[in-house]
């Protein structure tokens, strides 16, 4: 014969339970187990509670049958439904917390990679556009360099004489600018 029979069915409230006492009025058993305040709980059709204290950290509840056909076996039952599925409701709530900063870290892990991502392409970016002012405006330069040297090379070569009644008028080559050549008296080279 197993001895602990009661101290097994009594298990599953270890923590909870304040007391077991007889309503000798109403001829029923009460339990009184002590919850966290968050927890859930509602009477039923045939099963209901007082709350009998509530604080910041928890509620001490009184659960009684609403019939007598409700024995103790179905209080522990439902203190045990109770405990059950607030754990579980517990459980979910850290698999929620837990789903939420994976969910989390993964964003700010893609936000930084983006960013970064961001952040060199717009490096690469600028430095494109330098690259390629810097080319152009040297293209540039170097055309107009070349430009202006065809321009200076060019000597105007046309002598123009101009007979005076003593001297020679000659016109000195000179570079072209736009003007017409300068005229210059040379000194006579004895012709």
């Amino acid at each position: 014969m197993n001895k602990n029979i009661v101290e097994n069915i009594l298990k599953p409230l270890d923590g909870y339970l304040a007391q077991i006492k007889r309503n000798t009025i109403n001829g029923w058993y009460e339990i009184e187990v002590g919850l966290p305040k968050d927890w859930v709980y509602k009477d039923t059709a045939l099963i209901a509670y007082d709350e009998i204290v509530k604080n910041k950290d928890g509620v001490l509840l009184k659960i009684y049958p609403k019939k007598d056909s409700i024995y103790i076996d179905d209080l522990i039952e439902f203190v045990r439904l109770i405990i059950e599925t607030n754990e579980k409701i517990v459980e979910k709530e850290m698999e929620f917390k837990e789903t939420i900063n994976q969910v989390k870290k993964d964003l700010e892990e893609q936000t930084n990679k983006v960013k970064k991502d961001l952040e060199e392409k717009t490096k690469i970016f600028y430095d494109e556009l330098d690259k390629m002012k810097e080319i152009s405006f040297n293209e540039f330069d170097e055309k107009l360099n070349e430009t202006t040297k065809n321009k200076d090379d060019i000597e105007t070569s046309e002598i123009i004489e101009e007979k005076d009644n003593t001297t020679d008028s000659k016109i000195v080559p000179t570079k072209k600018r736009g003007r017409k050549p300068k005229k210059v008296k040379l000194p006579d080279d004895g012709e």
